[in-house]
Protein backbone atom coordinates (compact mmCIF):
# COMPACT_ATOMS: atom_id res chain seq x y z
CA UNK A 1 0.00 0.00 0.00
CA UNK A 2 1.03 3.63 -0.55
CA UNK A 3 0.98 5.96 2.47
CA UNK A 4 -1.02 9.20 2.38
CA UNK A 5 1.34 12.16 2.61
CA UNK A 6 0.06 15.72 2.22
CA UNK A 7 2.29 17.99 0.16
CA UNK A 8 1.88 21.12 -1.98
CA UNK A 9 3.20 20.46 -5.48
CA UNK A 10 4.18 24.12 -5.80
CA UNK A 11 6.66 23.75 -2.93
CA UNK A 12 9.65 22.29 -4.72
CA UNK A 13 11.83 21.31 -1.75
CA UNK A 14 8.97 19.73 0.18
CA UNK A 15 7.81 17.80 -2.89
CA UNK A 16 11.34 16.60 -3.59
CA UNK A 17 11.66 15.41 -0.02
CA UNK A 18 8.46 13.37 -0.24
CA UNK A 19 9.45 11.75 -3.53
CA UNK A 20 13.04 10.97 -2.57
CA UNK A 21 12.33 9.89 1.02
CA UNK A 22 9.60 7.58 -0.24
CA UNK A 23 11.72 6.29 -3.13
CA UNK A 24 8.72 6.71 -5.42
CA UNK A 25 9.78 5.31 -8.76
CA UNK A 26 6.48 5.88 -10.63
CA UNK A 27 4.51 9.13 -10.44
CA UNK A 28 0.99 9.88 -11.65
CA UNK A 29 0.63 13.66 -11.49
CA UNK A 30 -3.05 14.60 -11.09
CA UNK A 31 -2.85 17.73 -8.91
CA UNK A 32 -4.53 20.64 -10.70
CA UNK A 33 -7.07 23.40 -10.68
CA UNK A 34 -9.70 21.94 -12.99
CA UNK A 35 -12.41 23.31 -15.27
CA UNK A 36 -12.90 26.64 -16.93
CA UNK A 37 -14.81 28.61 -14.31
CA UNK A 38 -12.50 27.60 -11.47
CA UNK A 39 -9.42 28.65 -13.41
CA UNK A 40 -11.14 31.86 -14.52
CA UNK A 41 -12.00 32.79 -10.93
CA UNK A 42 -8.59 31.76 -9.52
CA UNK A 43 -6.19 32.37 -12.42
CA UNK A 44 -3.03 32.92 -10.41
CA UNK A 45 -3.55 29.75 -8.40
CA UNK A 46 -4.40 27.83 -11.56
CA UNK A 47 -1.14 28.85 -13.22
CA UNK A 48 0.83 28.23 -10.02
CA UNK A 49 -0.49 24.69 -9.58
CA UNK A 50 -1.14 23.55 -13.15
CA UNK A 51 2.04 24.94 -14.69
CA UNK A 52 4.64 25.43 -11.97
CA UNK A 53 3.50 22.42 -9.93
CA UNK A 54 3.74 20.20 -13.00
CA UNK A 55 7.17 21.61 -13.79
CA UNK A 56 8.32 20.82 -10.25
CA UNK A 57 7.36 17.17 -10.67
CA UNK A 58 9.19 16.93 -13.99
CA UNK A 59 12.27 18.78 -12.72
CA UNK A 60 12.59 16.42 -9.76
CA UNK A 61 12.28 13.47 -12.14
CA UNK A 62 14.98 14.98 -14.36
CA UNK A 63 17.40 15.51 -11.49
CA UNK A 64 16.78 12.11 -9.89
CA UNK A 65 16.47 9.60 -12.72
CA UNK A 66 18.08 7.01 -10.47
CA UNK A 67 14.89 7.00 -8.38
CA UNK A 68 12.08 8.26 -10.63
CA UNK A 69 11.63 5.87 -13.55
CA UNK A 70 8.28 6.98 -14.99
CA UNK A 71 6.05 10.06 -14.83
CA UNK A 72 2.54 10.36 -16.26
CA UNK A 73 1.13 13.88 -16.41
CA UNK A 74 -2.64 14.38 -16.52
CA UNK A 75 -3.72 16.94 -19.10
CA UNK A 76 -7.33 17.53 -20.19
CA UNK A 77 -9.39 17.45 -23.35
CA UNK A 78 -9.89 21.18 -22.74
CA UNK A 79 -6.83 21.68 -24.96
CA UNK A 80 -9.04 20.57 -27.87
CA UNK A 81 -11.46 23.44 -27.27
CA UNK A 82 -11.86 26.30 -29.73
CA UNK A 83 -12.32 28.65 -26.76
CA UNK A 84 -9.27 30.24 -25.13
CA UNK A 85 -9.42 30.03 -21.35
CA UNK A 86 -6.96 29.97 -18.47
CA UNK A 87 -7.68 26.28 -17.99
CA UNK A 88 -6.85 25.48 -21.60
CA UNK A 89 -3.65 27.53 -21.54
CA UNK A 90 -2.36 25.91 -18.33
CA UNK A 91 -2.93 22.42 -19.69
CA UNK A 92 -1.29 23.32 -22.99
CA UNK A 93 1.76 24.39 -21.00
CA UNK A 94 1.78 21.09 -19.13
CA UNK A 95 1.80 19.20 -22.45
CA UNK A 96 4.65 21.36 -23.72
CA UNK A 97 6.64 20.52 -20.59
CA UNK A 98 6.07 16.80 -21.16
CA UNK A 99 7.77 17.18 -24.54
CA UNK A 100 10.51 19.40 -23.16
CA UNK A 101 11.50 17.18 -20.25
CA UNK A 102 11.22 13.99 -22.29
CA UNK A 103 13.72 15.53 -24.71
CA UNK A 104 16.01 15.96 -21.68
CA UNK A 105 15.79 12.26 -20.83
CA UNK A 106 12.82 12.12 -18.46
CA UNK A 107 10.52 9.15 -18.96
CA UNK A 108 7.44 11.37 -19.20
CA UNK A 109 4.17 10.91 -21.03
CA UNK A 110 0.94 12.89 -20.90
CA UNK A 111 -2.62 11.60 -20.93
CA UNK A 112 -5.55 13.79 -21.99
CA UNK A 113 -8.76 12.33 -20.52
CA UNK A 114 -12.07 13.21 -22.09
CA UNK A 115 -15.03 13.97 -19.80
CA UNK A 116 -14.82 11.53 -16.92
CA UNK A 117 -17.81 10.02 -15.14
CA UNK A 118 -18.17 7.44 -12.38
CA UNK A 119 -18.97 7.07 -8.70
CA UNK A 120 -17.42 9.32 -6.07
CA UNK A 121 -17.13 12.61 -7.93
CA UNK A 122 -16.89 15.63 -5.65
CA UNK A 123 -19.95 17.82 -5.15
CA UNK A 124 -18.10 20.51 -3.21
CA UNK A 125 -15.70 21.94 -5.81
CA UNK A 126 -15.92 25.52 -7.05
CA UNK A 127 -17.14 24.25 -10.42
CA UNK A 128 -18.46 20.72 -10.39
CA UNK A 129 -17.76 18.29 -13.19
CA UNK A 130 -20.76 17.65 -15.40
CA UNK A 131 -22.21 14.50 -13.86
CA UNK A 132 -21.67 15.65 -10.27
CA UNK A 133 -23.45 18.92 -11.12
CA UNK A 134 -26.36 17.04 -12.70
CA UNK A 135 -26.65 14.72 -9.68
CA UNK A 136 -26.61 17.65 -7.27
CA UNK A 137 -29.22 19.77 -9.01
CA UNK A 138 -31.47 16.74 -9.57
CA UNK A 139 -31.36 15.88 -5.86
CA UNK A 140 -32.33 19.47 -5.06
CA UNK A 141 -34.95 20.19 -7.74
CA UNK A 142 -35.94 17.01 -9.59
CA UNK A 143 -34.62 18.36 -12.90
CA UNK A 144 -31.30 18.94 -14.67
CA UNK A 145 -29.89 22.40 -15.30
CA UNK A 146 -28.21 22.34 -18.71
CA UNK A 147 -26.41 25.38 -20.07
CA UNK A 148 -27.19 26.61 -23.57
CA UNK A 149 -29.49 24.50 -25.71
CA UNK A 150 -28.14 21.12 -24.62
CA UNK A 151 -26.83 20.14 -28.05
CA UNK A 152 -23.20 20.47 -26.95
CA UNK A 153 -21.46 17.11 -27.09
CA UNK A 154 -18.70 15.41 -25.12
CA UNK A 155 -16.83 12.12 -25.16
CA UNK A 156 -17.76 10.45 -21.85
CA UNK A 157 -15.14 8.02 -20.51
CA UNK A 158 -15.56 6.02 -17.32
CA UNK A 159 -13.14 6.50 -14.42
CA UNK A 160 -12.23 2.81 -14.48
CA UNK A 161 -11.12 3.08 -18.11
CA UNK A 162 -9.11 6.20 -17.28
CA UNK A 163 -7.38 4.37 -14.43
CA UNK A 164 -6.42 1.54 -16.80
CA UNK A 165 -4.98 4.04 -19.26
CA UNK A 166 -2.76 5.53 -16.57
CA UNK A 167 -1.56 2.06 -15.60
CA UNK A 168 -0.70 1.35 -19.24
CA UNK A 169 1.16 4.63 -19.53
CA UNK A 170 3.16 4.10 -16.32
CA UNK A 171 4.56 0.88 -17.73
CA UNK A 172 5.14 2.17 -21.25
CA UNK A 173 8.45 3.10 -22.86
CA UNK A 174 6.75 5.92 -24.79
CA UNK A 175 8.02 9.41 -24.00
CA UNK A 176 7.25 12.99 -24.87
CA UNK A 177 3.72 12.69 -26.21
CA UNK A 178 0.25 13.34 -24.83
CA UNK A 179 -2.45 10.87 -25.85
CA UNK A 180 -6.23 11.14 -25.69
CA UNK A 181 -8.06 8.83 -23.28
CA UNK A 182 -11.53 8.54 -24.70
CA UNK A 183 -14.17 6.35 -26.31
CA UNK A 184 -14.37 8.10 -29.68
CA UNK A 185 -18.13 8.62 -29.21
CA UNK A 186 -19.89 11.97 -28.85
CA UNK A 187 -23.03 12.30 -26.73
CA UNK A 188 -25.00 15.50 -26.18
CA UNK A 189 -26.27 16.81 -22.86
CA UNK A 190 -29.81 16.44 -24.19
CA UNK A 191 -29.07 12.76 -24.90
CA UNK A 192 -27.90 12.33 -21.29
CA UNK A 193 -31.17 13.77 -19.97
CA UNK A 194 -33.19 11.58 -22.35
CA UNK A 195 -31.32 8.43 -21.31
CA UNK A 196 -32.11 9.15 -17.67
CA UNK A 197 -35.64 10.45 -18.41
CA UNK A 198 -35.07 13.60 -16.41
CA UNK A 199 -36.74 16.95 -17.23
CA UNK A 200 -34.44 19.81 -18.19
CA UNK A 201 -34.27 23.49 -17.36
CA UNK A 202 -32.01 25.37 -19.78
CA UNK A 203 -29.73 28.12 -18.49
CA UNK A 204 -27.50 30.70 -20.17
CA UNK A 205 -24.43 29.33 -21.99
CA UNK A 206 -21.32 29.30 -19.82
CA UNK A 207 -18.30 31.36 -20.91
CA UNK A 208 -15.49 29.23 -22.29
CA UNK A 209 -17.64 26.18 -23.04
CA UNK A 210 -16.98 24.61 -26.42
CA UNK A 211 -19.77 23.16 -28.54
CA UNK A 212 -17.79 19.92 -28.91
CA UNK A 213 -14.54 18.44 -27.65
CA UNK A 214 -13.58 15.72 -30.11
CA UNK A 215 -10.91 13.30 -28.89
CA UNK A 216 -9.13 10.66 -30.98
CA UNK A 217 -8.86 7.12 -29.54
CA UNK A 218 -6.48 5.81 -32.22
CA UNK A 219 -3.09 7.03 -30.92
CA UNK A 220 -3.63 5.50 -27.47
CA UNK A 221 -4.80 2.27 -29.09
CA UNK A 222 -1.79 2.11 -31.38
CA UNK A 223 0.88 3.22 -28.92
CA UNK A 224 -0.41 1.96 -25.57
CA UNK A 225 -2.77 -0.82 -26.60
CA UNK A 226 -5.51 1.01 -24.69
CA UNK A 227 -9.18 0.78 -25.64
CA UNK A 228 -12.03 2.13 -23.53
CA UNK A 229 -14.24 -0.83 -22.58
CA UNK A 230 -17.16 0.69 -20.69
CA UNK A 231 -20.16 2.05 -22.57
CA UNK A 232 -21.94 5.13 -21.26
CA UNK A 233 -25.37 3.53 -21.60
CA UNK A 234 -24.26 0.57 -19.46
CA UNK A 235 -22.91 2.60 -16.52
CA UNK A 236 -24.75 5.90 -16.51
CA UNK A 237 -27.58 4.65 -14.31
Amino acid sequence: SVPHISCDVTQYDALKGVILDGHFSHIVHLAAYGRNLTCRDFPQEAWRVNVHGTRNVLKIAQDHKDIVKSVVICSSNIVLSDQYTDYKRTKEMAEIDVRLYAACGVSAIGLRPANIYGAGQSKSEHQLCAFAALDKIYAETGHFDISGDGTQTRDWVHAEDVARAFEFALNSEIRGVTLDVCTGRQTSMNDIANMLRVPVKYTDPRPGDAKALVSDPKPAAERLGFHAEILLEDRIF
